[in-house]
């Protein structure tokens, strides 16, 4: 799997999460786990990516390369705030779900970096992902996009069953 791209379309199915580019090949592909340690798997960008929970009482889940390396942190950053992307050259980015009614579709953002929008008349089918310029161009760009997938089911999905009952 090689270098990321822009947009990519989201799936969800049974736990498992995808992504294709505009060819329809499979850039990522991974799993929502949910169960400490592992939060997310994937397959991506050379090989076997991780969203990890640390130890108790820190308050971020790491994100591992194939190396079993972390090249970013996803932090919270307390009761009813977004949680932070974090990367080691000090960039940072908040994660925010957004919207999810009948008039504005479901939505996630990466402040700067990346934006997930669902279709407004069929949110759970897939959402389409799409990266900023500056996004990839940064030397971190397949944490970022890593992040991007599933943050962006996560956020879509829990707006959507939020709002199943209007």
């Amino acid at each position: 799997m090689g270098a990321v791209t822009s947009p990519l379309k989201v799936r969800e199915r049974k736990g498992r999460v995808w992504a294709e580019d505009a060819s329809g090949a499979v850039v990522i592909d991974g799993r929502n786990r949910n169960v400490h340690p592992d939060q997310f798997t994937c397959e991506a960008f050379g090989g076997t990516w991780r969203v990890r929970g640390q130890q108790v009482g820190e308050a971020y889940l790491a994100v591992l390369d194939p190396t079993g390396r972390e090249v970013a942190r996803i932090a919270s950053q307390g009761k009813r705030q977004p949680l932070l992307l974090q990367l080691p050259n000090g960039d940072s980015a908040e994660i925010e779900g957004k919207g999810g009614g009948m008039i504005i579709p479901p939505r996630c953002e990466i402040a700067g970096w990346a934006t997930a929008v669902a279709p407004r008349l069929a949110p759970q089918r897939y959402f389409t992902l799409t990266f900023t310029d500056a996004a990839l161009a940064h030397p971190s760009a397949s944490a970022i996009a890593v992040v991007a997938v599933w943050q962006g089911e996560t956020k879509i999905a829990t707006a959507i069953m939020e709002n199943a009952g209007e």
